[in-house]
């Protein structure tokens, strides 16, 4: 199967800011994505009934040579969706459809988002951390990621200016907003790049595969790690260079860092891992083996991600999941951190922490409300 890309048309955020309140977010899927390296954007858009839904990353082995937008949920075994490029902007404008109400909830979940998610209090979550130590401590794994969300009332008519406000605001970011019609317009401006592959892309003149291993938070100016934050963002890399190791050879991907990463309002602690050669069957290989990694679940993987569906009363929905741009000679797929959720007339906001045996709940529910007002402070 293949099909022509009509998403190239000299997109730019202003066009997708102004086409926002005449597309009906319940039966036009889109994604655009902003390249902070080159200045370009892409767009994709489909009717509901042309979405693709994918069994899991692997699938888009099964697409290679076209070109779409992709968006996975956190959850391993929930289906993605892959947005081809059947609608150019004006055609998104041009087929509006008058209804009530945005987003309303489809009556049965699989975990991919259906169901408003939960907010938790301030207690509950660090009472959550509290019970991740304990869990840490006995020997159950080393690292797990806990989410929260904070959820509330929002105008539809506000948001072409609140996404422009983000794009605005961190234009260095990795800028991406989707809609999957059911599911709810999501917005993320995340520093974290899951795989990307190409060259036009990455701003070299050869093929080559990038991967970032990004985790530990400041707020502000201050760089002075702990041996908490050092040994969190360390399990994040070993557990990418493993999978480099595994899937594209020993030893074949180099290393740069760990460094400070300044994303915006936040510091991190990042290593780049960097691959030449390599191709976009290689790439969505990476992808699929790496997602999701220890940056937003934890490790070791099966017990941390068990850990989580126990306890952490929170569907994630695409919060930590991935999305962005698939085409036959690139890719760039983002971890969505620094996210937001429109739908049913609400904004929720998502937040994540790294919880290791070197935690304190009280700094990691400060870390969650930093990055939460990463997006919250532009309303």
């Amino acid at each position: 199967m293949s099909w022509e890309f009509h998403g190239k048309g000299g997109i730019n955020p202003e066009m997708l800011f102004a086409a926002i309140p005449d597309i009906d977010f319940s039966r036009i899927a889109f994604g655009f994505q902003y390249f902070p390296e080159t200045g370009f954007a892409d767009f994709f858009a489909c009717d509901s009934e042309s979405l693709v839904e994918l069994d899991s990353p692997i699938s888009l082995l099964s697409y290679i040579g076209n070109s779409g937008f992709v968006a996975f949920p956190f959850q391993p075994g929930a289906k993605g969706y892959l947005i081809p490029p059947f609608l150019n902007i004006q055609e998104c404008v041009s087929r509006r459809f008058v209804v009530e109400g945005f987003y309303r909830d489809d009556e049965d979940s699989d975990g991919s988002g259906e169901a408003l998610v939960f907010d938790e209090s301030d207690v509950v979550y660090k009472a959550l951390v509290s019970a991740a130590i304990e869990s840490i401590e006995s020997g159950s794994f080393e690292k797990v990621v806990l989410s929260r969300s904070v959820r509330l009332p929002f105008s539809g008519k506000e948001l072409a200016g609140f996404l422009k406000r983000i794009c605005e605001r961190y234009s260095s970011s990795n800028f991406v907003v989707f809609n999957i019609p059911g599911k709810g317009l999501w917005v993320s401006a995340s520093p974290e790049i899951l795989i990307a592959s190409g060259h036009s892309i990455l701003g070299a003149n050869h093929s080559q595969i990038l991967a970032h291993a990004l985790a530990g938070t400041k707020l502000g100016n201050d760089t002075s790690w702990s041996e908490k934050e050092i040994i969190e963002q360390a399990l994040v890399a070993a557990f990418i260079r493993n999978k480099f190791n595994e899937i594209a050879g020993p030893g074949q991907a180099k290393e740069f860092g760990p460094n400070t990463f300044d994303a915006g309002d936040l510091r991190h602690i990042s290593t780049v891992f960097h691959l030449e050669g390599g191709n976009s069957e290689l790439a969505v290989r990476l992808a699929a083996s790496l997602h999701p990694t220890p940056a937003v679940c934890g490790f070791p993987f099966d017990s941390a991600y068990g850990w989580i569906v126990d306890n952490e009363e929170l569907d994630r929905s695409f919060f930590t999941g991935f999305s962005g741009s698939f085409h036959p000679e690139r890719i760039k797929f983002i971890v969505n951190l620094r996210t937001a959720c429109f739908r049913d007339e609400q904004l929720i906001f998502y937040a994540g922490a790294g919880i290791t045996s070197g935690s304190d709940p009280e700094a990691e529910l400060a870390e969650t409300v930093a990055k939460i007002n990463v997006l919250r402070q532009l309303l």
